[in-house]
């Protein structure tokens, strides 16, 4: 298997680029999903909000906590796309294995 940059071919400032690129993106995400797991824990252990019955035997907490699995669902997801775009604008261009 060949090496995914071949020597001589390494651009630091497309590299730099694309970490900025990916720190922009990555930011907001973990945001998103660790407040949103914060605020069930919070929410659940030290206040009643959670409690009522949505239907026999399923509490709010259960349905959030059902919840957050689509939640890590749609940021992997969006994740997974939004990173296959940056790194086709910054692949490099040339002669390669992969052309």
């Amino acid at each position: 298997m060949p090496p995914s940059t071949p020597p001589g071919e390494f651009n630091a400032e497309q590299y730099r680029a694309l970490e900025s690129a990916r720190k922009k993106l990555v930011t907001p995400l973990v945001i998103i999903v660790v407040v949103a797991f914060w605020f069930q824990q919070i929410v659940t252990n030290f206040t009643s909000w959670m409690d009522g019955a949505v239907f026999s035997g399923m509490s709010w907490a259960y349905l959030y906590a059902f919840a957050l699995f689509f939640l890590v669902v749609a940021v992997t997801t969006y994740y997974r796309r939004q990173m296959a775009a940056i790194e086709a604008k910054y692949k490099p261009s040339g002669t390669g294995a992969d052309q």
